[in-house]
Order: C-alpha cells, then structure tokens, then sequence
C-alpha cells in the first residue's frame, strides 16, 4: 500500500476513502483526523459520486483515538489525584 495516511479511490459513482496506517490501527490524531477530512471534502466536491464508503487497510477498522493527545492534570480539591482530560480533535 501507500505511504499515505489516507486513500481516496473513486469507482464508478462511488467514492473510497481508505484509513491507511494499518501498523498503527488507524488510530486518529489531530492530523489524521484533518486528513480524513479533507478526503471528505474532497469527494462532497466531486458531482460525479453518489457515495462515499470509509474503510480501512489492516485487521483493524480503528482503534479509537490516540491516547497521545490527552493529558493529565491534578484536580484543585485532591493533590493527589490525577484527572484525565481528553481534548477535541481539530
């Protein structure tokens, strides 16, 4: 496959989007969500298809979001306690 996080493939009047980090189980990032979509936009802008389908290379549809983008912080009652926080994806 690619090297490209995501795919687009365009078949008759149907547009593919295909998640493509299979060794990372196509978990979302700030910019793999960006990616993702962009090749939604991409194919909302093309007259020519009818639909879109979103699926993924790998075992794996995904794996959620990435825990890489949450952060931790201590509550202001409790020292000692830590709080997961989760941002938004862009």
């Amino acid at each position: 496959m690619s090297d490209k996080n995501i795919l687009i493939e365009r078949k008759d009047k149907i547009g593919v989007i295909i998640l493509n980090q299979p060794e990372k189980r196509n978990t979302f990032n700030i910019s793999f969500a960006k990616e993702l979509n962009s090749a939604l936009w991409e194919l909302e802008k093309d007259d020519d298809i009818r639909v879109i389908v979103i699926k993924a290379a790998g075992k794996h549809f995904s794996n959620g979001k990435s825990t890489k983008y949450y952060f931790l912080k201590k509550h202001k009652g409790n020292k000692s306690k830590n709080f997961v926080f989760i941002d938004r994806i862009g």
